[in-house]
């Protein structure tokens, strides 16, 4: 936020947006695979001890009834099902308040060999599966038909619980086995599940993975919603993914004047996001003219970027707002958040600054821009799930708000400043060196597909300038953790994880 000096910086950046029709999404069965096991008491294995299934007709057309009417009696673990966290955790969440986030997404089929029966750390290990968000193993149950065999085999492949644990602290959200256990048949401890279940992560048993081969799909797994219960059956469906359906086409807004900081932010992104857009597969256009925030021109685009500032005319603001309420993606950058009255930017967006991000107004700021050390709050998020525990930021001024995040239900803080960086700041006014307090600084709001990012003030040598401009002292984007963190945010917002 602060301008240290009363100068204007103009900015160029190529805007690579002419106006295209939008292709209209549409969502088809081609290409869609059913992998959901068949129920069929005469052919669907049942686990030992489990509830038997009972399928009748209570009225039957073929015997001279005048409609078709069935009843069915099973466990709701039978067939394709759903282990939700209550099914081992006390107090853990039943199946009708599992997100739909884990359940619907890219995952990742995994061949594991006929010979294998312990699908261990070192099993795991041999296979790729890291940077996946969803995996699935396509084991010797598939090879051998079981979910479609009556017996019950208790030699089925399983997940071991030293595999369990990486694939949990690796950042996985669901877990599929083509059986139905993923756990060892008479193990001492359900020590899989408790260690996935514990960390909130769904898990899929019994998919019939015969239609397909190992590879990266689209997954949708869905379970019938039963309040209150531990699992349910679930029909679940999967699509080979290809580099077409990888991409998407993200719009970055900006104004680039007055702050110095903010306009060497600038400059490094129009290096930094083509590059990235070209290595992850994503088209990247920037854009000055704040007017193109319109129905039209916003169809075009699966994210839109906040750089630096916001809108302001009345008619914009009510496009983005519409295009966030009607499934639209939006990352927002450090100064893109701020609002204080009075100012240039006043507080007079409540949507923006109170509902959409939680935090209404600025109130101050550290000084000078200085590295932190961050605290992941939320690792099951898929902008998160490759970050370490804590790691050390770029140097960034850092915001203190008006709402105290921790209290909105909407808000899911991802990001805040750990208490080891304190004090933060190298003033030389006192009050901006920050000695205790929370400081959350990147969260996301769970009513709609969005992640602010206080990040975007590179450093800047104020006390002198170079040739109509300030020395850049640092980068926000030379972080590597920092990147992926955004990296991930982005691919997130654009339907890829």
């Amino acid at each position: 936020m602060t301008v240290r000096l009363g100068f204007t910086v103009s900015l160029c950046l190529v805007v690579g947006c002419a106006p295209r029709e939008p292709v209209p999404r549409e969502l088809g069965a081609e290409g869609w695979i059913d992998v959901t096991a068949t129920l069929d008491p005469a052919r669907t294995p049942v686990y030992a001890g489990d509830a038997p299934m009972k399928f009748d007709f209570l009225k039957d057309m073929r015997k001279g009834d005048k409609f078709t009417l069935s009843a069915y009696s099973m466990g709701a673990h039978s067939g394709t099902h759903i282990d939700a966290p209550m099914h081992f955790v006390v107090d853990g969440a039943p199946i009708d308040r599992v997100p739909l986030d884990p359940l619907i997404g890219a995952a990742r089929v995994i061949d594991i060999p006929d010979s294998v029966q312990a699908i261990d750390a070192a099993e795991l290990s041999r296979h790729d599966w890291k940077g996946a968000r969803r995996v699935l193993f396509r084991t010797r149950s598939t090879l051998r038909g079981w979910m479609d065999s009556p017996e019950f085999h208790k030699d089925f492949a399983y997940v071991a619980p030293d595999a369990a644990q990486l694939l949990a602290d690796g950042g996985v959200v669901l877990v599929g086995v083509d059986y139905i256990s993923a756990e060892q048949y008479g193990a001492p401890a359900p020590r899989t599940h408790q260690i996935l279940l514990g960390r909130g992560i769904p898990i899929v048993e019994g998919l019939d993975l015969r239609p397909v081969q190992a590879g990266d799909y689209d997954l949708i797994v869905l379970p019938l919603k039963v309040r209150g219960h531990e699992g349910a059956p679930a029909r679940a469906i999967v699509r080979k993914r290809t580099g077409n359906q990888r991409k998407f086409r993200v719009i970055a807004f900006f104004t680039g004047k007055e702050d110095a900081a903010h306009i060497s932010f600038l400059h490094e992104t129009n290096v930094w996001f083509p590059a990235m857009a070209a290595k992850y597969n994503f088209s990247y256009d920037t854009t000055s003219n704040w007017s193109n925030l319109n129905a039209d021109f916003l169809a075009q685009y699966k994210v839109v970027v906040f750089l630096d500032t916001r809108p302001e005319e009345p008619p914009q603001r009510a496009a983005f707002q519409a295009y966030m309420e009607h499934g639209g993606a939006w990352m927002g950058f450090h100064f893109a958040g701020f609002a204080l009255t009075p100012s240039v930017y006043p507080a007079n967006w409540d949507w923006y600054h109170n509902t959409f991000l939680g935090s209404g107004s600025y109130v101050s700021n550290t000084w000078r821009p200085t590295s932190a050390v961050l605290r992941v709050e939320d690792r099951k998020h898929p902008a998160t799930h490759h970050l370490p525990e804590t790691f050390r930021s770029s140097p960034s001024e850092w915001y203190r708000w008006e709402k105290d995040l921790r209290q909105n239900p909407d808000i899911d803080i991802l990001l805040s400043i750990d208490s080891t960086s304190f004090p933060l700041g190298t003033g030389p006014k006192p009050h901006e060196i920050w000695h205790s307090g929370y400081y959350p600084v990147v969260w996301t709001n769970k009513n709609y597909k969005m992640i602010y990012l206080n990040m975007g003030h590179n450093d800047i040598d104020y006390e002198h300038k170079y040739d109509a401009t300030n020395k850049t002292l640092s980068h926000t984007l030379n972080t590597p953790v920092q990147d992926q963190l955004i990296i991930d945010g982005l691919l997130w917002l654009g339907g890829v994880q």
